[in-house]
């Protein structure tokens, strides 16, 4: 009988994790703790919900729709941010993506006194720092560790087992402009 490969990485993942829970050290701690939270991109909002913390989100964009329970967030940006809706809201931080963030958007929300913080993200590597680094926010460092570790584990398996033939183009969606 044949054991799939994916099935014994999954198996050595799981003895490797071990049963106890990963322990945060004072070095974990970051700097500001949030708790009132607005979202300029889609991108954004979504990565606030795999982390679990869509109970600290206050305003989102029109278009941020993901995950569902987004939906009846007040809507801060459509596209373009309402200042003074986001400044009444008196978020502790501000975040979005790097490709919808204006240079001028980005300084009057500084003015609102909320941190802003612009991600920016291109490889799975960055995609992997910017969770940990958004979750350390709300002290969800272990839901963070989590869901890395689950894309970890499937990126294992693909690179384990790549597809053959090889592909001979790959298209990648970035904003409104598609390349190949």
């Amino acid at each position: 009988m044949r054991i799939p490969k994916a099935c014994l990485l999954l198996a050595l993942g799981l003895a490797l994790a071990g049963c106890e829970p990963p322990r945060i050290s004072s070095d974990d701690l970051p700097d500001r703790i949030y708790s009132r939270v607005v979202s300029l991109s889609p991108s954004t909002t979504e990565l606030i919900g795999l982390i679990d913390c869509e109970s600290y989100l206050l305003g989102r964009t029109a278009f941020c729709t993901v995950p569902s329970s987004v939906r009846n967030t007040t809507i801060v940006a459509n596209p373009e941010p309402d200042f003074e809706r986001i400044a009444n809201l008196q978020p502790d931080l501000i975040v979005a993506d790097s490709s919808v963030m204006n240079p001028a958007w980005e300084e009057k929300l500084r003015r609102i006194g909320a941190e802003v913080k612009v991600v920016d993200i291109h490889s799975l590597e960055e995609w992997k720092r910017a969770v940990y680094d958004l979750a350390s926010g709300f002290l969800r460092q272990r839901t963070a560790s989590k869901r890395i570790g689950d894309v970890e584990q499937v990126e294992a398996m693909w690179r384990s087992d790549p597809l053959d033939p090889k592909p001979t183009a790959i298209v990648v969606m970035n904003g409104q402009q598609p390349r190949v």
